[in-house]
């Protein structure tokens, strides 16, 4: 879903994907233990999201793997 946040900006909700590599964070996915909700600027999701340079924020999940390469 695209909404405008506060202060104007478009911000994405992808759901249930990681904000840095976009897998599967959903219950019954391996990712699911240990991910953490994400706010990120939409250039972290350029190497797997089209369009992301029409969006300025992207809200996901943080899947454990990529926390662990931060």
């Amino acid at each position: 879903m695209i909404t405008l946040n506060d202060i104007g900006k478009i911000v994405l909700d992808i759901g249930d994907k990681c904000t840095h590599c976009g897998r599967d964070t959903a219950p019954g996915s391996s990712l699911w233990v240990d991910r953490i909700p994400a706010h990120v600027d939409s250039s972290s999701c350029e190497d797997w999201l089209q369009g992301w340079e029409i969006i300025q924020y992207v809200d996901g999940y943080l899947c454990r793997e990529c926390l662990e390469d931060d």
